[in-house]
């Protein structure tokens, strides 16, 4: 093949071309889409069952671990990642059987979304706190694997339920491109934080003495020490994350900039809240006079960096960083089965610019014509592949 030649060839064949249209023009019509966003591709476009299930297991396990990092800081790190798997396996089963199985109390009672959350993160917070102490019991002690279990079990609860009040095939990925502040909100939620974390360590505190068999009345120092400890620490995490609001774009210039924007911003709110509840947790523990590690027995609460580490990584994952991961796992998946191309932005330009078959509009892409959207979609129908019941 002489240089010319090389030079004019095209980059991807017509029965490729042919394919990844159809399906992108399948996928737009069945999501009821004008315009085609990379960054709004969700696991609904998955056209298999098996994928769907992949995508679940696969995006809950690595939420566990996401959470897992979080507390190895604190505690051993192969109790922290044994936790996490685990417990993302099994909550990626649960949401699995939630696509399949369609309740009536579902569809009558979880409707609020306030509800739904609440219990969702109340589920989410018992499964992985039950399994943090259960494996806990094979590398420390009691006392330590019920802190283990109680942290562990919050930090999932709020980083991953409080986020995801149900499994959604078409709204699991949320992208946030604008982060702004509310100091109402920060006021509302830091008071919520102080209320939720006050009664959270006092139960948690009940519950040991319980399990123990210590009088509830004895050093009740420990019990105020915890206590307030966990209110301050619910009220500074419940400022942030109350104060931080995420949003959309409204109007785009490049393609794919929302995985870009997410990133910056998970980055940027990571860095926030290191500098503000790294010197809060030395505060906390100057003050106290180390009460909070002499009833624990965990040095690490001493030291502010894991306070900064901890509340950094956990920002980062709420604001941008766990979406960005799912939406990667969505495109591996559809890479995977021959749906789409991997580097799905200079195939699409190259649709537009060579083909004239696309048109970009800001950061998205349209088919030239409502036909030709039509002919493709058609083509995509004959193609042999399964579909789920909900259009994933």
């Amino acid at each position: 093949m002489s240089e010319e030649t090389r030079k004019t060839a095209p980059p991807y064949s017509e029965e490729q071309i042919t394919h990844w249209l159809a399906f992108l023009a399948r996928g737009m019509t069945e999501h009821d889409q004008t315009i085609f966003l990379i960054e709004k591709l969700q696991p609904s476009w998955l056209r298999r069952t098996l994928e769907s299930t992949v995508y679940f297991l696969a995006s809950r396990m690595l939420s566990g671990v996401a959470v897992a990092i979080a507390t190895a800081f604190i505690f051993e790190a192969q109790l922290a990642l044994v936790a996490g798997l685990l417990s993302g396996f099994l909550l990626g089963l649960f949401d699995v059987s939630r696509l399949f199985i369609h309740l009536e109390i579902r569809r009558k009672y979880l409707r609020n979304p306030k509800i739904n959350t609440f219990i969702n993160m109340v589920f989410i917070g018992l499964l992985s706190g039950f399994i943090g102490w259960f494996i806990s019991l094979s590398y420390i002690n009691d006392y330590q694997g019920f802190i283990f279990a109680w942290a562990f079990g919050a930090l999932y609860a709020v980083s991953f339920g409080f986020r995801r009040p149900a499994a959604n095939m078409r709204n699991d990925i949320q992208i946030p491109e604008l982060l702004s502040w509310s100091w109402d909100r920060a006021f509302k939620y830091g008071g919520f934080g102080l209320l939720f974390g006050s009664m959270i360590g006092s139960v948690a505190e009940l519950s040991y003495r319980i399990l123990a068999d210590i009088a509830i009345v004895q050093h009740l120092e420990w019990w105020l020490a915890v206590s307030l400890f966990s209110g301050l620490v619910g009220m500074l995490c419940g400022t942030i994350f109350g104060g931080l609001e995420s949003g959309l774009l409204p109007s785009k210039t490049e393609s794919n900039s929302g995985i870009k924007l997410a990133l910056r911003n998970g980055l940027f709110a990571g860095i926030i809240a290191a500098l503000f509840i790294a010197p809060t947790g030395i505060l906390l523990d100057k003050i106290s006079g180390g009460l909070l590690v002499s009833l624990t027995g965990l040095e690490e609460l001493s030291e502010g960096s894991t306070y900064g580490v901890v509340s950094a990584w956990l920002l980062f994952l709420w604001y941008g960083g766990l979406d960005v991961i799912q939406h990667f796992l969505v495109r591996f998946l559809l890479w995977r089965a021959g749906c789409l191309p991997w580097r799905l932005a200079p195939f699409l330009d190259y649709a537009a610019e060579e083909l004239h078959f696309l048109q970009k509009v800001g950061g998205g892409y349209i088919f030239v014509h409502r036909y030709l959207l039509e002919h493709f979609a058609a083509m995509g129908e004959d193609d042999g592949r399964p579909r789920t019941a909900d259009g994933g």
